[in-house]
């Protein structure tokens, strides 16, 4: 981190029970709490974006491949569903 943090060993002990009383302070605020809470899933939080992409790709391809067909079918059934939706209708008139 690009952070000018002050050598531990050249502080006197004022000085440290300072920068103790305000790391106590930092570390109460529920923003950074937050901060540290990212920080541990960390991992957890990349992975599921890695996935997320990857499934995403994949997804993609499947699509581009079998769309045509899906939807050509998906034509068929609703033509074929009006059709028998039609005789189905003739024959409870007649």
């Amino acid at each position: 981190m690009d952070i000018c943090w002050p050598h531990w060993d050249d502080l006197n002990n004022s000085e440290k029970a300072m920068w103790n009383k305000a790391m106590e302070q930092i570390k109460k605020n529920p923003l950074f709490v937050q901060l540290i809470n990212l920080r541990t899933a960390y991992t957890a939080i990349l992975t599921s974006m890695l996935t997320a992409f990857v499934l995403c790709v994949i997804y993609i391809y499947f699509m581009s491949v079998f769309a045509e067909y899906v939807a050509w079918g998906l034509i068929f059934l609703t033509q074929l569903s009006f059709i028998v939706l039609a005789a189905g209708g003739f024959f409870m008139f007649m």
